[in-house]
């Protein structure tokens, strides 16, 4: 401030005698004006500079669904989503309402896979997982498959996908499923078996349940997924269609042609229909503590009976897990999909999905 004022001319302007004196002015030359003018510049694109290098520039909200506003809670009331961000001293506040089930509704029937009727491909994600979020969608990409829809479990998320506004929704409190009461799921959560990763896997039965109850044909899957063929949907169709099934699972088991009763079926990749049955198995399915566990001790109890052709179990060689990836592979076997599982941590899951060629980000 001080060597600002030393450049300025600090004069005291005077009438001619016997007028009133006015007060004492500033005078700035040209070049102290370019001076400054130049100074303000450089501050400004460091500003600029900084900010785009953070990748926190923040234009406005994120979408017109998601723009300034509030959101209906669980008893209806307005509540106000607002996410700080501190850049250096400043912090941009970004204020949002994606969560109303009226922009959900619309941003699932906007990404209803071409010819078919109310087929969407969704999955579920927090932050923790926004590396592996981000390869799922470029691999989709890949197999030019664009509509997809990503159900976003904080904000955090729903900011790092920015770029894919059009494909993102965010999980309202009242969809968290009855075992997190309501409330989310830290952010930061990434590894199997954590509790409170576990918070996280008991979502998607949740979600999968209400979307049921719009109609909607749904194939779920984890980020942890990479599609390698732009078939994978027909041929989970087919194989549907051949078996007369509601629904069809990814394997868990290590081999073809396993009696149902070994069956391991996975959640973390599987195509549901919204039959009647399906809507009992997801009513029983979002009461249990867990996901894929509870899924199977379901499809074995004898208290709850599913007609066994309505549930299929899909080629573990064909859509791939992490233990049959490399056995597909040496039978020359068409892979459509693989699944990063039976790893533990995000640094095992890239470093194969990487060995393979599926990491794209």
């Amino acid at each position: 401030m001080h060597a600002c004022e030393s450049k300025l001319d600090m004069t005291r302007q005077r009438k001619p005698q016997g007028e009133r004196r006015l007060p004492a002015t500033l005078t700035l030359t040209a070049a102290t004006l370019r001076k400054l003018s130049n100074a303000a510049l450089f501050i400004v694109l460091l500003l600029f500079a900084l900010l785009a290098l953070s990748g926190r520039f923040l234009t406005g909200s994120v979408q017109p669904a998601l723009s300034a506003g509030s959101r209906l809670s669980g008893n209806g009331h307005a509540e106000r989503l607002k996410l700080s961000i501190p850049v250096m001293t400043t912090t941009y506040s970004v204020q949002l309402s994606p969560d109303s089930e009226a922009h959900i509704r619309k941003t699932l029937k906007a990404n209803i896979l071409p010819g078919t009727n109310s087929t969407v491909i969704i999955t579920v994600a927090n932050a923790g997982m926004l590396e592996f979020t981000r390869n799922w969608i470029f691999s989709l990409h890949s197999q030019d498959v664009h509509n997809f829809v990503v159900f976003c479990l904080d904000l955090q998320i729903l900011l790092g996908l920015e770029q894919f506004q059009s494909s993102l929704v965010y999980v309202p409190s009242t969809w968290l499923g009855t075992q997190n009461n309501g409330e989310r799921p830290d952010p930061k959560s990434s590894s199997y078996g954590q509790e409170l990763f576990r918070r996280i896997v008991v979502v998607k039965p949740s979600i999968v349940r209400r979307l049921l109850d719009w109609n909607f044909t749904i194939l779920i899957s984890d980020v942890d997924v990479v599609f390698l063929r732009p078939d994978f949907f027909s041929k989970m169709t087919d194989a549907m269609r051949r078996q007369s099934c509601d629904i069809a699972f990814q394997s868990d088991n290590w081999e073809d042609g396993v009696p149902r009763q070994n069956w391991i079926l996975c959640a973390g990749l599987y195509m549901i229909t919204p039959t009647d049955l399906m809507r009992k198995l997801l009513a029983v399915w979002t009461t249990l503590p867990q996901d894929q566990l509870a899924l199977n001790n379901i499809l074995r109890d004898d208290r709850v009976t599913y007609p066994d052709q309505k549930i299929c179990s899909l080629s573990p060689f064909n859509f791939a897990n992490g233990h049959t990836y490399a056995d597909a592979v040496k039978l020359n076997r068409t892979i459509y999909t693989v699944h990063a599982n039976w790893m533990v941590g995000k640094a095992a899951k890239k470093s194969f999905l990487r060995s393979i060629g599926a990491f794209y980000t």
